[in-house]
C-alpha cells in the first residue's frame, strides 16, 4: 500500500515539474510582467520586470537599467499574473431623500432636501507569484 502510494505521489511531482520546465512558457510572458528569478549559486531571488524573452536569455529591466540574463542561469521563473483590473478602485456614492418641509414660520416655508454621500478607496493586493520555468533536473 505505502508503494503505490509513494508511486502515485512521485508521478504527480513529475508531472509538476514536467508542466514548470517549459520555456514556451516563458516566451508567452508579456513586457513588464513582474518576474521572480532565481538564480544558480544565489538565495535570494531577482524580483524584477520582464522585457524580452529570447531562446536564450531573458532581458529585465531594473530602474533605468536593462541586463539579462542567460537561460542557462535560471535555476527558477517565477510570474505575476498580469494586473488587468486597477489594484486601487475609488468609490463614491451620494443618495438623495425627499423634500422635507420645515416648521411653518409664514407665508414662505421653505423646502429642505435630505440626503448622504459617501466616498472610499478600495485597495487590492498583488497576486501571487506564480511558477512559469523550472529548469529540468540533470
Amino acid at each position: 500500500m505505502m508503494r503505490v502510494l509513494i508511486t502515485c505521489l512521485l508521478a504527480a511531482l513529475s508531472m509538476f515539474a514536467a508542466d514548470n520546465n517549459d520555456w514556451a512558457e516563458v516566451k508567452k510572458l508579456v513586457s513588464g510582467t513582474e518576474i521572480r528569478v532565481h538564480k544558480a549559486g544565489i538565495k535570494k531571488p531577482v524580483v524584477t520586470k520582464l522585457d524580452e524573452v529570447r531562446d536564450d536569455k531573458i532581458f529585465i529591466v531594473t530602474g533605468n537599467e536593462q541586463s539579462a540574463i542567460l537561460r542557462a542561469d535560471i535555476d527558477q521563473l517565477d510570474a505575476r499574473p498580469y494586473d488587468d483590473p486597477p489594484r486601487v478602485t475609488a468609490e463614491n456614492k451620494a443618495t438623495t431623500g425627499s423634500e422635507e418641509v420645515l416648521k411653518p414660520r409664514g407665508p414662505l416655508t421653505p423646502r429642505a432636501r435630505s440626503g448622504s454621500s459617501s466616498s472610499g478607496i478600495t485597495i487590492r493586493s498583488k497576486a501571487d507569484f506564480k511558477t512559469v520555468y523550472r529548469r529540468p533536473a540533470k
